[in-house]
């Protein structure tokens, strides 16, 4: 039992680390990840932006909290929240009418 944690610790923050990673890699990845971004919540295209950086540092937030010892709780936290985010905006995009 006490190889869990430490598992299920590695397994999130490698998730979140791939995440950042494939988003950060170039400017068209970038590009095309706030493009999703403003098809799933319709902003202007700063707002778009500014959404889309806050969810690459929130994710590379999580990484840096797992992987520090007295952080995890809140890493743990912040995985939490942020899921519960692209969860909401998953919801909210499939019950917005067709545009």
């Amino acid at each position: 039992m006490q190889y869990v944690e430490p598992a299920c610790r590695v397994a999130v923050g490698v998730v979140f680390l791939v995440a950042v990673l494939g988003k950060t890699r170039g400017r068209s990845a970038f590009a095309g990840f706030r493009g999703s971004v403003r098809g799933l919540v319709p902003l202007r295209p700063r707002a778009s932006t500014a959404l889309s950086g806050a969810v690459v540092l929130a994710e590379g937030c999580v990484v840096v909290l797992l992987a520090i010892p007295g952080t995890v709780r809140a890493g743990l936290v912040l995985a939490g929240t942020v899921l519960v985010g692209f969860c909401a905006g998953i919801v909210r995009a499939m019950l917005s009418p067709p545009s």
